[in-house]
């Protein structure tokens, strides 16, 4: 028997703080399929209006030709394609707005002005520590250059987020951007479509959009009441004794009713792994500490298990418990492969496991080990795979990440005053190398290119409703200008000298300018003659800079007047194109790069590398958001949905010739003829599954297990093909929540649903058949008083769509539409898998199938109910 290795309580002690940082990067890593979820969303909505309109004019020219005896399957397809629902937030409005509220609880230092002379707000600190780590790793400039980027990068994040104080301010700053970028996302996506509704005429508001009016209304009043009492209200907040420690307990309470209050439906499975592995790893930090011992110990004592209420950190370990278990219950029950994942996450991040396991796993995985102290190679190693992940998330959500990002930054600054900021960059530093002074100055040339650049860049980055050539030519012209602008400035010196260094460095800044020095010689030459340019402007006294500065103005003024298609080096047409796109006029334009250069904002400090990763953020949002506009069809949570032959059927087409008859159909083939023309009774606007909707020329067949019973149940199965290879699946739980029969895709995206709760409930309670969302699609209800004889489907407003008679007993039923036209047949059929009885549903074209099996498992309920 090997005996069992031996732990030191110290040794679980010293990875606490490293096991808190855990809980929060996985706090983050759970809104990562949120936020890219909502900007598929928000990129569906982008389309929705026009999606309606190409819709309604299909449905027209259908008509139309049908008068006239012709068809249009393409326009059919399109139709049925732009009819995809939109959602809006995937966890819920509510559940954003909570989870808001936390993270700017836990950072609230962040809005709250610092007192003169003191150096205690988290802004402050954050920068001190940024200014010291520049410091220190330009003083280890040779050492850092002989190193990869990745190295590079993982250093200076290492070093930056060492400090604990410093890592929950950058913390509860990512969260803040990452909350309003989701809920940018949502209020767009729920947003754009009423309003295109409305401008279109449709004037009925859809109960979907009842909670965002909800949460516009309830937070509006609340947020202009605070900005014009927010002095009174921070004395007043001061004024607390005991304000710290009950906006942390409130915090916490409100990130754990944020979870609660996530949609069961739309949230990412996802979110609630890493959400639950969050709160079990902020038990674990406790227990690691040693507060939690501390706390439950008076109370062990005493045997009064009712004093944990009073006991905070007991409190808090409560609460996550219970955040966790209604997590795992309700969302996770039916992801087993995410609940074990949740498990292992929260098992890896446990102390004992973490002072086993790591100094082993961080020999095997190469990492600088300490064998005294193994925590801080893994709290350097968590730095960096939470840079990472802060950076995939803000990104993930394309343009309006970026935007609330820079949003959430200019209300931090607006607060503390740019001053604190720029006091980043104030300090200067010798040339590193002269082998680096080439690279330095063409970094430094692009970097102020993209910052100067920035005020008027983010208008064209905002381009909700631009065309992708619009926004790169007016980021190209404004990148292109100050580039030029710069390069010139760095060739001369803001003083008529050489910059710092060899004149390697001034030699490659003397390589860009010739388009404007050109340019300039040859209006000189037109206007004057021979004589030269130097003569004309007077520039025997004056200094190289001086020049420089006449010479950009003039050739900015003179721009408007080059021939676009003028041949010369590079394209001087193009070139001043470019410059004269700007908003910027030309004095303001030469006074600010001149206030800019004589500044010491670009001198030689490592925060370059930082605004670097900045300018490569806007980036690689810019071309996300390029790829989305350009996209013609939905996100991963707002795609096309797939075709029938993926869903439910492998789809027999019969486009040569006339559509199939349906062998058991007591109407006969004329009906199905008619039929296969498409349901028109119902609008596409109104189906409850399109991506289930039967194309025209084909039929779907598939076959279902004849296992739903009177009583409640809680069970799954496939609806399978012939071949018993599953196409959709069927989940019935009565027990939880929402009574009901459940339709989802293979991938477990919600379909449609049926609610037997009422059946319970009352006597003579009739199944409501509801969108994913939960609104009332419709009703099944047997109107005629014999046994098995006729059940009839009725929308919400009472209208009749479907009839199903026949012997239900036997599974021989047919069902046709409000027009007496079949639709679909059933029969009983060989079991494809299993010993289970099946029967066969044959549904004809233009007929939501999705529709026809909600309303055959409800009427199985109702029936044996």
């Amino acid at each position: 028997m090997l005996p069992l290795p031996q732990v030191r309580p110290e040794d679980i002690k010293g990875f606490a703080n490293v096991i808190a940082r855990l809980a929060e990067l996985m706090s983050l890593a759970a809104f990562l399929p949120v936020v890219f979820r909502g900007r598929m969303s928000f990129t569906a909505a982008r389309t929705r209006t026009a999606a309606l309109k190409a819709a309604e004019a299909a449905e027209q020219r259908k008509t139309d030709q049908k008068a006239a005896g012709n068809k249009d399957d393409k326009d059919d397809a399109v139709a049925e394609e732009q009819e995809a629902p939109v959602q809006g937030a995937p966890t819920g409005i509510f559940c954003l707005l909570l989870c808001l509220a936390s993270e700017v609880l836990r950072g609230r230092g962040l809005f709250v002005p610092a007192a003169s002379g003191s150096k205690d707000s988290p802004v402050l600190v954050v920068v001190d520590k940024l200014k010291t780590v520049g410091q220190k790793l330009q003083k280890r400039h040779s050492d850092i250059l002989e190193k990869s980027i990745l190295e590079r990068v993982s250093l200076a994040f290492a070093e930056v987020l060492k400090t604990q104080q410093v890592f929950e301010t950058i913390h509860s700053l990512v969260m803040i951007c990452v909350a309003v970028a989701a809920l940018l996302n949502a209020a767009v996506s729920l947003g754009l479509p009423a309003i295109g509704q409305i401008f279109a005429g449709k004037r009925q508001a859809s109960s979907s959009r009842a909670p965002l009016l909800f949460a516009v209304l309830s937070v509006v009043p609340v947020a202009i009441f605070g900005y014009g009492h927010f002095a009174n209200l921070l004395k007043a907040l001061r004024s607390v004794p005991q304000l710290p420690a009950l906006c942390d307990a409130l915090q916490h309470a409100l990130r754990v009713a944020a979870v609660v209050v996530a949609d069961a439906d739309g949230t990412p499975a996802g979110f609630a792994m890493f959400q639950a592995a969050s709160l079990l790893t902020r038990i674990s930090s406790e227990v690691a500490s040693g507060r939690l011992a501390e706390a439950i110990a008076p109370i062990r004592a005493k045997q009064d298990f009712w004093s944990l209420l009073d006991n905070s950190t007991a409190t808090h370990g409560l609460i996550s418990l219970l955040g966790t278990l209604w997590l795992a219950f309700g969302h996770l029950r039916r992801h087993s492969a995410l609940l074990a994942g949740m498990a292992l996450l929260s098992i890896a991040a446990s102390p004992v496991t973490l002072a086993l396991g790591w100094p082993e796993a961080s020999k095997l995985l190469g990492l600088p080990t300490n064998e005294a102290h193994p925590e801080r190679g893994l709290l350097r190693f968590t730095s960096v795979l939470y840079a990472g992940t802060a950076a995939a998330t803000l990104l993930s959500g394309g343009t309006v990440g970026m935007l609330s990002v820079m949003l959430v930054l200019q209300l931090v600054a607006r607060i503390h005053g740019t001053e604190a900021f720029a006091s980043l960059f104030s300090y200067a530093g010798p040339w590193p190398l002269p082998a680096q002074q080439e690279r330095l100055c063409a970094a430094r040339s692009f970097l102020l290119a993209c910052l100067a650049a920035g005020g008027g860049c983010m208008r064209d980055l905002a381009f909700v409703d631009r065309a992708p050539p619009a926004v790169g030519r007016g980021v190209l012209a404004r990148a292109a200008k100050y580039w030029l602008t710069w390069a010139m400035f760095s060739a001369t010196g803001a003083a008529g000298n050489e910059p710092q260094g060899a004149r390697k460095a001034g030699a490659f800044c003397h390589s860009t300018p010739p388009v404007l020095m050109q340019r300039r010689a040859s209006l000189t030459n037109r206007t004057a003659g021979n004589s030269t340019a130097s003569e004309e402007m007077g520039w025997t006294n004056s200094t190289r800079a001086d020049r420089a500065l006449v010479q950009l103005e003039e050739a900015f003024q003179s721009a408007v007047r080059w021939n676009r298609w003028t041949p010369g080096p590079i394209g001087r047409g193009w070139v001043a194109m470019l410059l004269t796109r700007s908003s910027w006029t030309n004095s303001s334009l030469v006074d600010e790069v001149r206030r800019i250069h004589a500044s010491s904002y670009f001198a030689s400090s490592p925060a370059v590398f930082l605004i670097l990763l900045a300018a490569l953020g806007i980036v690689l949002s810019v071309c996300l958001a390029v790829y989305c506009r350009s996209e013609q069809r939905f996100g991963p949570s707002q795609k096309p949905d797939p075709a029938p032959s993926e869903v439910l059927q492998r789809v027999k087409s019969s486009r040569s010739g006339p559509p199939p008859s349906l062998l058991t159909s007591p109407v006969g083939s004329p009906s199905y003829r008619k039929a296969s023309s498409g349901d028109t009774t119902i609008p596409r606007t109104r189906w409850l599954s399109p991506s289930l909707v039967v194309p025209s020329g084909m039929e779907l067949v598939f076959a279902v297990s004849e296992l739903v019973s009177a009583e409640k149940q809680q069970l799954a199965f496939h609806i399978v093909d012939l071949q018993g290879q599953p196409l959709s699946r069927v989940v019935v739980d009565e027990f939880g929540s929402r009574c009901g029969i459940f339709l989802h895709s293979l991938d477990e995206r919600p379909l449609a649903w049926v609610r037997t709760a009422p059946l319970y409930e009352k006597r003579g309670g009739l199944p409501q058949i509801c969108w994913p969302s939960g609104e009332a699609y419709g009703t099944i209800a047997k109107e005629d008083p014999l046994p098995n004889k006729r059940y009839v489907l009725r929308d919400a407003s009472g209208q009749r769509l479907f009839t199903f008679n026949g012997n239900f007993q036997e599974k021989a039923v047919n069902v046709v539409n409000a027009n007496g036209r079949l639709v679909c047949d059933t029969e009983r059929c060989a079991a494809p898998t299993g010993n289970a009885p099946y029967f066969q549903v044959r549904v004809a074209p233009g007929v939501d199938a999705g529709l026809i099996l909600c309303g055959l498992l409800a009427i199985d309920k109702l029936r044996r109910t």
